[in-house]
């Protein structure tokens, strides 16, 4: 277990470390939330303590992490960015929860300031562990811009 929680901290500081823009973001949880872009495209990753009772039976405080590729990324009027997702989702209270999720957002980069607001649906399908369709994953975030107050988008 030593070794796993080592492995896992580094590669939480490593993503602290290379992210283009960091925040945190709530919901039925709390987390921090990563943004990496590239030519290609953008990533989005939150690693976070997640309190829910959308399970049956409820369970109430774990571990979360998600990661979706953003594949629509488009301009909704002066500065409001409308995106889409996909990408997977990990639960851990005392089992491991394996899901693939959607993501479906709005957001807002400020041109005065480097920060990012937005809010998000993740429905998810849980494929390991709760098998069924979770549609109850919305949440509001903020992230600080660190790509000189530009958003981190998929080109034209």
């Amino acid at each position: 277990m030593k070794p796993f929680l080592i492995a896992a901290f580094t590669l939480l500081v490593t993503s602290i470390v290379s992210a283009q823009e960091l925040g945190l973001r709530l919901g039925d949880g709390a987390g921090l939330d990563f943004v990496y872009g590239s030519g290609a495209g953008r990533m989005q990753a939150n690693i976070g303590w997640q309190v829910s009772n959308i399970f049956d039976p409820p369970i109430k405080h774990m571990l979360y992490g998600d990661v979706s590729w953003t594949v629509l990324y488009k301009p909704v009027g002066e500065n409001f960015y409308w995106f889409m997702g996909l990408g997977g989702t990990v639960l851990y209270h005392e089992d491991l929860l394996l899901g693939a999720a959607g993501q479906l957002g709005i957001e807002h980069p400020f041109t005065q300031m480097p920060l990012v607001v937005g809010v998000d649906l993740r429905p998810t399908l849980w494929v390991y562990e709760f098998p069924g369709v979770r549609l109850r994953r919305i949440g509001i975030y903020a992230r600080w811009n660190f790509s000189k107050n530009k958003p981190v988008f998929l080109p034209e």
